[in-house]
């Protein structure tokens, strides 16, 4: 009867922990990030026009990227889908890391804030690029100076991409983590595995119809 009563006092226990687990709130303002790798030597700095990339003095091709993009799409369940960038005042800074190089999420898009399931960038995205914008030009709009209601008429160039290989891996090892209750690990397995490489439209094209992802 004593061990009886020990089993089912185990139990409970056992209960209530996946129950305060599972309704675990996390911090609405933590933060994952994606970070570059130099695959461009400053954006092939001697080829470049004596404005730097796209008329703004900058050559090194991640700093560009890292200021001057505004929005990273990707497929989404199938679907077109995108998340913007920091493409306001308040949250132009806050969601960028100009030193080392990084693009910043909201954790939610890692680990819903509730706590219950994988975030959607996590779970269903692939086919990630970053996306900057330039007038008729040529010359690149920073993300502060964009008028909205011109955006769909701007050009809207690919300046860098995650490999639908570092998005799988990072799938995997997040949802491993996650379903063992490791959310620390979940937000730095993030960070550590989705990298962004420099590139073009027209390479990133060349490389999805080659097969190279």
């Amino acid at each position: 009867m004593k061990i009886k009563s020990f089993l089912l006092l185990l139990l409970a226990v056992a209960a209530l922990t996946a129950c305060k687990k599972g309704n675990k709130t996390l911090d609405p303002n933590a933060k994952v990030s994606i970070q570059g790798v130099r695959s461009l030597t400053k954006a092939d700095a001697e080829t470049l026009p004596e404005g730097g990339i796209a008329g703004t003095g900058l050559i090194d091709s991640l700093e560009y990227i890292t200021k001057y993009a505004v929005d990273i799409r990707m497929t989404e369940d199938g679907r077109p889908g995108y998340r913007w960038i920091g493409a306001e005042p308040d949250t132009y800074t806050m969601m960028r890391d100009f030193e080392a190089f990084k693009i910043k999420f909201w954790a939610a898009d890692a680990i819903s804030s509730d706590g219950q399931t994988v975030g959607g960038l996590v779970a269903n995205c692939d086919d990630m690029v970053v996306i900057a914008v330039k007038d008729k030009d040529g010359k690149a709009i920073h993300p502060l100076e964009l008028d909205m209601t011109q955006y769909n008429e701007l050009v809207h160039d690919t300046v860098a991409y995650i490999p639908n290989a570092a998005i799988l891996e990072a799938r995997a090892k997040i949802t491993a983590a996650f379903n063992a209750g490791d959310y620390e690990s979940c937000y730095q397995i993030f960070d550590d595995t989705y990298i962004f490489i420099p590139t073009t439209g027209e390479k990133w094209r060349a490389m999805k119809a080659a097969g190279i992802e």
